[in-house]
């Protein structure tokens, strides 16, 4: 007799909706029934080890199966996609709840799991945004990343008193110690204080949730990437001292997040930490920090004023992008660099001066900034790179220190209002006269400045026009 049903066996069967699979059948085969849309009902039968990959993947009709407790695997993607899929009764041997197994079954409102089950691997309820409830039972030992993310109705997730691995409080997963919160269930309504004594905020805890507060103990030291990204409700927060980093994207697309308070103690903020945070404010960086990554604000479009404490060094490429509103940046600490398009886009920010510190103006570093009216820039600056000052329409004079031996191209392009561009006499590879930019030798005419009026008369010593001036 048949043992098994082999890959793609029924595959894209549109017309298929019913289907009694013998006894005998022993495995079935990666995508057999995929994409067969009208398949409403299956039985499986007790002979039944094993289902592949992507077996009933796609079969939008499926409402009910029940996997006899033969089957010992079912294999990632197995049911994923089955979007009428209501209810799933699995069997007593299952050991392992596979990835994304259940992916996008978005009609799902209960599974139970067995106490065979010693792992949820990644993504294997991802989705599934009509479950409101999950039983971890107690032999379950592993606990995939993604696995209840766009469960958008699911409101507590209950661990079993004896598991050892994985404990939870009021439907919030953490850890069997309670020192790291793990999950918060995205159907939660309204604001949550962290228990005391947790540690460590987990990658993608809050992911997307709807908490509208939140109040972090100072036991936390480590908030993890993108713990709260996408919290479109949260308004506010507070960091304690206790924390020391705060992680990649941890705060990002936050778009109501109006203030955030930072304290001493914080050592670390990583890349993309509060980008698209688009109605921050103000952010006041504690002088404790000594690394912020890049570009950790860009398109905060509200963000006006910035304080950076006596420990940050640098201003990372894109750091303030798109700040469209910033007008005001206080630099505490000596920076010693500002990266490639720092500023760009700006496009309120009117005045800036280039610390003492920093050697070279990157490329792009105040691109479109369309109100800067004055620059100041150091005497230690040695190169002024491709398209810095790019279209800065309100910029009308811009003085070029002896130190700088290299201007890239574009580095004033576009620059409307920019009447002149004057030269240190000092400088030993440019010069300037009546404010148009030379070489030294007056040989090439490298810039005429956009704002420039009237007639111009070019000295006989020039033999060259760059190509774009």
């Amino acid at each position: 007799g048949v043992t098994s049903i082999e890959d793609y066996a029924f595959a894209d069967c549109k017309q298929l909706d019913n289907i009694t699979i013998p006894e005998g059948v022993k495995s079935i085969g990666e995508y057999a029934f995929y994409g067969c849309g009208a398949l409403k009902n299956v039985i499986l039968p007790q002979t039944l080890e094993t289902i592949g990959s992507r077996a009933f993947s796609g079969c939008s009709s499926l409402s009910e199966v029940a996997v006899p407790d033969s089957v010992t695997s079912i294999d990632r993607y197995a049911f994923s996609n089955c979007v009428n899929l209501k209810k799933i009764t699995l069997g007593d041997y299952i050991t392992s709840i596979s990835s994304s197994v259940f992916q996008g079954c978005t009609a799902l409102e209960y599974i139970e799991i067995p106490n065979s089950v010693k792992s949820i691997d990644d993504r294997a309820f991802y989705g599934c945004s009509a479950l409101e409830e999950m039983e971890i039972p107690s032999n379950v030992e592993s606990i995939g990343d993604y696995v209840f993310s766009e469960c958008t109705s699911l409101s507590a997730v209950n661990v079993d008193y004896g598991n050892m691995s994985y404990s939870s409080q009021d439907g919030v997963l953490f850890d069997k110690n309670k020192t790291e919160l793990i999950y918060y269930p995205l159907g939660r309504k309204g604001g949550y204080s962290i228990p005391y004594g947790v540690s460590v905020i987990a990658d993608y805890a809050f992911y997307y949730s709807a908490v509208t507060d939140i109040l972090i103990p100072n036991t936390v030291t480590n908030i993890g990437e993108w713990a709260f990204g996408y919290c479109l409700n949260l308004m506010n927060i507070d960091i304690p001292n206790s924390v020391e980093n705060i992680g990649y994207a941890s705060f990002s697309n936050c778009i109501n997040l109006k203030s955030i308070e930072l304290h001493e103690g914080l050592l670390s903020i990583d890349s993309w930490a509060f980008q698209y945070c688009t109605s921050l404010e103000k952010i006041s960086i504690p002088d404790s920090v000594i690394s912020m990554d890049w570009p950790t604000f860009s398109y905060c479009e509200s963000l006006s004023e910035v304080i950076l404490g006596t420990g940050i060094t640098e201003i990372g490429a894109r750091t303030f992008e798109y700040c469209s509103s910033l007008q005001n940046v206080e630099m505490r600490g000596n920076i010693t660099n500002i990266g490639d398009s720092a500023f760009d886009s700006c496009t309120q920010l009117k005045t800036f001066e280039i610390p003492q510190g920093v050697t070279e103006i990157a490329s792009s570093t105040f691109r479109r900034c369309s109100s800067l009216t004055d620059i100041k820039i150091n005497e230690n600056i040695t190169r002024i790179e491709g398209s810095a000052f790019y279209d800065c329409d309100m910029l009308e004079q811009i003085l070029i220190p002896s130190s700088v031996t290299y201007i890239g191209s574009g580095a004033f392009d576009s620059c409307d209002g920019l009447r002149s561009i004057d030269v240190d006499s000092g400088n030993g590879n440019y010069c300037s006269q009546n404010g148009i930019l030379f070489d030294k030798d007056i040989t090439t005419l490298i810039k005429c400045p956009g704002g420039k009026a009237g007639e111009i008369t070019l000295p006989a010593s020039v033999t060259n026009i760059n190509d774009i001036i």
